[in-house]
């Protein structure tokens, strides 16, 4: 039966040759990421200049302070769909301005998560702009750049966990440095927009897809494995694009070389396709039914974005 160290020496061993020894590298880790994520928010970081990002925000701040999904940048184009809306359903066109404006063209996953980010936060921190004349950054957007280099985070260690389960420990060392340490990631989450998200979601769908390809390989040739895992992972990965689609309309286009690689690659390819798609539309179905009950439109003012 296994003991804790019972003297200074037995904890002087357990730090240097046992198990505390990956409990204070992994410390190390972690303060070292901390540092340098603090380090480059000081020096930096720049405020946001993309008009997208400011858009999610207000978003975000809207729904944390209990005005819904509405928003405050009214597009013409928005508010012509509701007009035509209005006429189609019978209903008053007088005093569509002056009603709360539902946002079209966002989809909504990354603005309920910055509204969830502002909830835990002291109101006078995402409400109001600082005063220090020292200090040009606000608050939410200091907040949010935390946010987003905690999903570069999580992405590093992904991609450790995916090399090293693919290759080996030091192949998943060495991507995971190179991933943490590309400058351009660093931009990405520093300026607003979801993308350090969406790439621990692509992240996400390639663990699964290999996971799915490996259900069945230790069976003879010849013999289906078992519909239980296959169906359960296809439909993760269904449940994955589908939120990544909610995040960024783009990310649906995922979906089609994900069900080209099951067609071509998996034995049960005739089951799990059929899973791997009902479960993106279960994600996305409401989203894409609330766009077409306000505006009469399955993506809002987006396609037309896409379009222009």
């Amino acid at each position: 039966m296994n003991q804790g160290p019972r003297g200074a020496q037995d904890l002087v061993h357990a730090m240097e040759m046992g198990a505390g020894r990956r409990w204070v590298q992994r410390w190390l880790v972690i303060m070292a990421v901390l540092a340098v994520g603090g380090i480059y928010l000081m020096r930096e970081a720049r405020n946001f200049s993309n008009p997208e990002a400011m858009d999610l925000g207000q978003l975000g701040r809207n729904l944390a302070a209990g005005r819904g999904y509405t928003t405050r940048l009214v597009r013409p184009l928005s508010f012509h769909l509701l007009q035509e809306r209005a006429k189609e359903t019978g209903q008053p066109q007088a005093g569509l301005l002056q009603k709360p404006h539902p946002d079209l063209h966002n989809p909504p996953v990354y603005p309920v998560m910055l509204a969830g980010l502002f909830k835990v936060l002291p109101e006078r921190l995402w409400t109001s702009l600082t005063q220090d004349p020292f200090r040009q950054r606000p608050w939410p957007e200091t907040f949010i750049t935390l946010f987003n280099l905690g999903w570069l985070a999580l992405g590093t260690w992904l991609v450790w966990r995916l090399g090293s389960r693919w290759f080996d420990w030091e192949v998943g060392l060495m991507s995971a440095a190179v991933y943490a340490g590309t400058e351009l990631l660093w931009r990405m989450s520093s300026n607003g927009l979801p993308a350090p998200f969406l790439m621990v979601l692509v992240l996400v769908l390639a663990d699964v897809l290999v996971r799915l390809d490996e259900t069945g390989a230790e069976l003879a040739p010849g013999l289906l494995p078992p519909l239980g895992r296959p169906l359960r992972l296809a439909a993760t990965a269904g449940v994955v694009i589908g939120v990544g689609f909610l995040t960024r309309y783009a990310f649906g286009f995922v979906l089609i070389p994900a069900v080209a690689w099951m067609l071509m690659t998996h034995v049960r390819r005739w089951a799990v396709v059929p899973a791997c798609l009902l479960a993106f539309a279960v994600v996305v179905a409401p989203w894409i039914g609330r766009n077409y009950h306000v505006s009469g439109r399955l993506l809002g003012t987006a396609g037309s974005a896409m379009l222009a």
